[in-house]
């Protein structure tokens, strides 16, 4: 079974048992709260053997392979002999890993293709050109188009790469794909990135007019780091040669003409003595960010091409995800389905990667399209909703901590879809098993459970580990007194032995049909609380940083164990997997610790009896 970010029939974490000895569990612990530095001051200092050993661990590899690029500046101003020799040693490491890690069969996770990305930029800022060159190769080879952007970020490195390199013809595929098509570009923190390098390419290859185009996309874009918003401001002037040319571009429009007078500004005003003396320069800041961001979003999230494109198609819709977590694009289903109810004549078509297109198999409300396809253009549908910059995350984080509209609600909202039209079509995502595969699922199921106890099917992980709980074995230890257990999870693992605890890692299609014939689910915050939600299965969904009442607010089927509001008054403070836990200071959730397996495990029992 997948997690919430790649398709289930792809391998997408490496979760290996804990590491033997003292030091490699203080090594994955630097590493998994992302002390970076720290974690490679202790490998550095250990034999081969070890290193080896460690670099296994997926958390390890990201901090030894992020600390060694951020160190690859220092070590080059020091000896540039020293440099190579450097890069040399961590290049037969990284080539070493690959191996061990296929001739295991482990997967490769998102983990080995970000280090993979910050070494590989690394590498060409020291202008070490062909291995540079062979990274990249390295991460496509091993799949890097399952993340999307974390393989955007490389392929941009790539066109950068071959620009540099006289190769113009090749950057040029890779850059102006991504100038043309800004829906492919999934990950806004890597966004500011992605454009630079695109940007530096293009400029190289004499794409001038590709090159302007990311370059006001980048002063449109909003930020809450001011660097960033200072780096495409100063390159406009330097393009345009000073601010007043870049006011007066009239072949530009005028929305992003003043967002960039409001950048412009708002820097002017805040260095003004008066203005820092009264200290207005911070309301200024994030006056100046409220504005950029209504003029970026507050208009509706439907785009209407105009003026009309030539030969436009009257009755087709385009709807654009260029990436999952599985639960949202079940959340998508509701909307979807709304959607298609107001425009019966109307052919929508959902344009995603081809690994997510099983999750869709069966649904009538939409023709599947490849993202990536080079023949999809926008400009041929009257309408176009892009998904991608995320408009569920955008709301979230503007309303935190007091979150009070669910994603079923704003996924629709952003496909023009009013609550009333929802509400007429129902709020349940759909998802639908197909005949053959109910036919495997109850026979697997029967094998597993000769005994014909209740079925209690339990997701091990979510895709974010901060969403986790961390007593998922213990619960699974209590739970399986009284019930058959299945174990979800996407790759195997390790643990979880004992009787009535059987393990079930299978593609996307076969693992939903068998969480389908179980009584009863169990996850966290995660794509199995919208999968029983689709399939009418009562759920009990672990929550803690994320509000599970707003969350599952329209799935009467799930009940949400949440930490004691006595007990944890921050709860839910809806961070992320970047923002450490404001108590600890650290990855894991503390709130989920305290969620006693015992308590969940009472409710469990609870809905079984009930739903008996």
């Amino acid at each position: 079974m997948p997690d919430d970010t790649t398709p289930f029939d792809t391998a997408t974490a490496l979760r290996v048992p804990a590491l033997a000895g003292p030091d490699l569990r203080t090594l994955r612990h630097l590493a998994f709260e992302r002390h970076d530095a720290a974690a490679f001051d202790q490998w550095r200092v250990r034999d081969a053997h070890f290193q080896g050993e460690a670099l296994l661990d997926r958390y390890v590899f990201l901090s030894i392979a992020s600390s060694a690029a951020d160190r690859l500046d220092t070590v080059a101003a020091a000896n540039r002999t020293r440099l190579i020799v450097y890069v040399e040693r961590l290049q037969r490491q990284f080539l070493a890993l690959h191996s061990t890690l296929q001739a295991r069969g482990q997967p490769f996770t998102i983990e080995w293709f970000q280090g993979l990305e910050r070494w590989a930029d690394a590498l060409l800022r020291q202008h070490l050109f062909d291995r540079a060159e062979q990274t990249l190769q390295l991460a496509y080879r091993s799949g890097a188009h399952r993340f999307a952007g974390v393989h955007q970020a490389l392929r941009a490195t790539e066109a950068l790469l071959l620009a540099t390199l006289g190769r113009t013809d090749e950057a040029a595929q890779i850059a102006v794909r991504y100038a043309l098509r800004p829906y492919l570009l999934p990950d806004r923190r890597l966004r500011p990135q992605i454009y630079r390098r695109l940007m530096a390419a293009l400029i190289l290859m004499g794409r001038v007019a590709e090159y302007r185009a990311l370059l006001w996309r980048g002063l449109s874009d909003v930020y809450f780091d001011e660097t960033e918003r200072a780096w495409f401001v100063q390159q406009a002037r330097v393009t345009y040669r000073g601010t007043l040319r870049t006011l007066l571009r009239s072949d530009m429009p005028a929305a992003l003409r003043l967002q960039f007078a409001l950048h412009v500004g708002c820097d002017a005003l805040g260095r003004l003595r008066p203005v820092r003396w009264l200290r207005l320069d911070r309301a200024l800041r994030w006056g100046n960010f409220a504005l950029a961001y209504y003029l970026q979003y507050g208009r509706p999230a439907r785009r209407v091409l105009a003026p009309p494109v030539p030969g436009a198609v009257a009755d087709r819709i385009l709807v654009t995800r260029a990436m999952g977590g599985l639960g949202d694009l079940l959340m998508m289903t509701p909307g979807l389905r709304a959607l298609r109810a107001c425009r019966p004549a109307t052919s929508i078509h959902l344009a995603l990667p081809r690994g997510f297109f099983a999750l869709f198999a069966g649904n009538p409300d939409v023709e599947l399209i490849d993202i990536e396809s080079p023949e999809l253009d926008p400009g041929s549908y009257r309408q176009w909703f892009d998904l991608t910059d995320c408009p569920a995350a955008r709301v979230e984080s503007r309303q935190q901590p007091n979150v009070r509209r669910d994603r079923v609600q704003i996924f629709a909202a952003a496909m023009g879809v009013d609550s009333a039209a929802l509400a007429r079509r129902g709020f349940a995502p759909h998802y639908a098993v197909a005949a053959d595969e109910a036919e495997f699922a109850s026979a697997h199921v029967a094998a597993l459970n000769p005994q014909r106890r209740s079925v209690v099917g339990i997701q091990l992980h979510s895709a974010e580990s901060y969403r986790d709980y961390p007593h998922v074995e213990a619960l699974a230890a209590e739970l399986a007194r009284d019930h058959c257990v299945l174990l979800f999870d996407s790759q195997p693992f390790a643990g979880f032995d004992g009787p009535d605890r059987h393990k079930v890692v299978l593609p996307l299609r076969h693992s939903f049909a068998v969480a389908a014939r179980c009584d009863l689910l169990v996850a966290p915050d995660s794509s199995f609380v919208h999968l029983g939600a689709a399939l009418g299965k009562p759920v009990v969904a672990i929550f803690g940083p994320i509000d599970g009442a707003v969350r599952t607010r329209r799935f009467p089927t799930v009940t949400v164990v949440a930490p004691a509001p006595a007990d944890f008054p921050c709860a839910p403070c809806w961070r992320s997997e970047y923002t450490p836990c404001r108590l600890t200071g650290q990855r894991e959730s503390a709130c989920l610790r305290a969620i006693a397996p015992a308590g969940v495990a009472a409710r469990v029992r609870q809905l079984t009896r009930s739903h008996a």
